[in-house]
């Protein structure tokens, strides 16, 4: 990642990287220090250790939620953060890449005017169903 941009997707204000040591390093940096609450900051504990989960396949990666920047199709998450994305309709996500050709696929496979909703479902159980487009 040194020397590139920044590698991200993001639709209808939902914000997904790349989970890499580089994020966890950017993102963490100046926190680590005031983490000592494990409760309350355990979600963030369990991104950080997701940088060390071994992968299945060779360009396997694993997808977060950052944050969630307010736009109309997303009123109610925007205080999701830092959440590992498991599926989008149904398949298992297994990379940025990927992700964006799914939602690409399922805006341009459109019924007539109407785009299907987007289902997303979160390792932490979380699932949202919107219509981002």
């Amino acid at each position: 990642m040194l020397g590139r941009s920044p590698s991200y997707l993001m639709i209808g204000g939902f914000v997904f990287v790349s989970l890499s040591m580089e994020y966890v390093e950017a993102e963490y940096k100046h926190s680590l220090e005031y983490m000592k609450d494990i409760a309350r900051y355990a979600a963030d504990f369990r991104i950080m250790a997701e940088t060390d989960q071994p992968r299945r396949l060779k360009d396997e990666e694993r997808v977060i939620l950052t944050q969630v920047l307010a736009h109309p199709v997303n009123i109610g998450y925007q205080t999701m953060r830092n959440v590992v994305l498991s599926k989008l309709n149904d398949t298992q996500i297994t990379s940025l890449a990927q992700l964006k050709l799914l939602i690409f696929d399922t805006v341009t496979n459109k019924i007539g005017h109407h785009v299907p909703d987007i289902v997303l479902e979160f390792e932490n159980g979380n699932i949202t169903v919107n219509n981002l487009v």
